[in-house]
């Protein structure tokens, strides 16, 4: 798996500490592009998969119209973590 350079990475964790998902910015010619990759709660998160998802959805700009709840309550602080690395 090859992380691109200038990649920042946020694992989203439920309300016992547990990863679940994980938000990913990477760095493109316009700014910086966001993926996201959630498991449900009933499935095992596998930390390599999920970074493969959501690198992917970040390199080809992927964009989802409705997030899941959990990216959705992380996204305020990471895209302000993101504005000040991409400066």
């Amino acid at each position: 798996m090859n992380i691109p350079k200038y990649t920042i990475i946020k694992y989203v964790r439920d309300k016992n500490k547990i990863p679940r998902g994980v938000l990913v910015a990477v760095k493109s010619a316009d700014g910086y592009n966001i993926g996201y990759s959630l498991c449900s709660k009933h499935d095992r998160f596998e930390k390599r998969m999920a970074l493969e998802i959501a690198i992917g959805r970040a390199i080809t700009g992927t964009e989802s119209e409705k997030l899941p709840y959990a990216i959705a309550k992380n996204l305020p602080d990471f895209l302000i973590r993101c504005a000040k690395y991409y400066k």
